[in-house]
C-alpha cells in the first residue's frame, strides 16, 4: 500500500509517526512525506543541516518519496486553503497515495491544524474523483460484459442454428439410408 505523511514543518512526520513510518516501510509498503513549510525558516536557531538531518532521517524511516513546499511557516493560515489543498492533492495523484497520514485537526500550533485541514479536503477530493472514475470503470466494464454477451449470444444462435441444420442433414442421410436400403432389399 501507498500512504503518504502530510505534515507542516521538517521532523513533524519523524516525531508524530516516525514508528508507523518504520514500521510501515519493513512491512514492505510504500511511504512517501508530504512538507508543507519545508524552510521552516521562523524557527529559532535554526539548524544549517536541517535538511541533510532531514533526508537522513526520512531514509533510515525508510521513505521512498519527499514533497516539500515553502508555504509560510507559523503563517500557513495567510495562505489560501485551495493552495495547500492543491499541493497535498498533486502529491497524493503522484505517489498514489491509498491511506494519508497527518496532524490532528484540533492540534493547537495553527500550521498543524491547517495541514490537517488541507489534507482531509485533498483526500475528499481526490476520493470524490477516484469513486468518479470507479463509476465510469464500473459503467464501461458493464457495457463490455453486456456487449460481450451479446456477442456470445449471436455466437450462441448461431451455433443452435448450425446445430438443427446438422441435425436435419443427419435425419436427411438416415432416411436416404432406409430407403437405399429398402431399395436393394436388406
Amino acid at each position: 500500500m501507498n500512504y503518504l505523511v502530510v505534515a507542516a514543518h521538517p521532523d513533524d512526520e519523524t516525531l508524530g509517526a516516525g514508528a508507523t513510518i518504520r514500521k510501515l516501510t519493513e512491512n514492505g509498503h510504500r511511504v512517501a512525506v508530504c512538507i508543507m513549510a519545508a524552510s521552516a525558516g521562523a524557527r529559532a536557531n535554526l539548524s544549517d543541516t536541517l535538511q541533510a538531518d532531514e533526508e537522513a532521517a526520512l531514509a533510515l524511516l525508510g521513505v521512498s518519496r519527499v514533497y516539500r513546499a515553502d508555504f509560510p511557516n507559523i503563517k500557513m493560515n495567510t495562505t489560501p486553503h485551495l493552495e495547500l489543498v492543491q499541493f497535498i492533492e498533486k502529491a497524493i495523484a503522484d505517489f498514489s497515495a491509498e491511506a494519508i497520514i497527518t496532524h490532528h485537526p484540533s492540534d493547537t500550533n495553527n500550521d498543524h491544524a491547517m495541514t490537517s485541514q488541507a489534507a482531509q479536503a485533498a483526500a475528499d477530493e481526490y476520493l470524490a474523483q477516484i469513486r468518479t472514475a470507479n463509476a465510469d470503470t464500473e459503467r464501461r466494464c458493464a457495457e463490455m460484459v453486456a456487449q460481450a454477451q451479446a456477442r456470445c449470444d449471436a455466437a450462441d444462435e448461431e451455433i443452435r442454428q448450425k446445430w438443427a441444420a446438422f441435425e436435419q442433414d443427419v435425419q436427411r442421410y438416415l432416411q436416404a439410408h432406409d430407403e437405399l436400403k429398402n431399395f436393394l432389399g436388406r
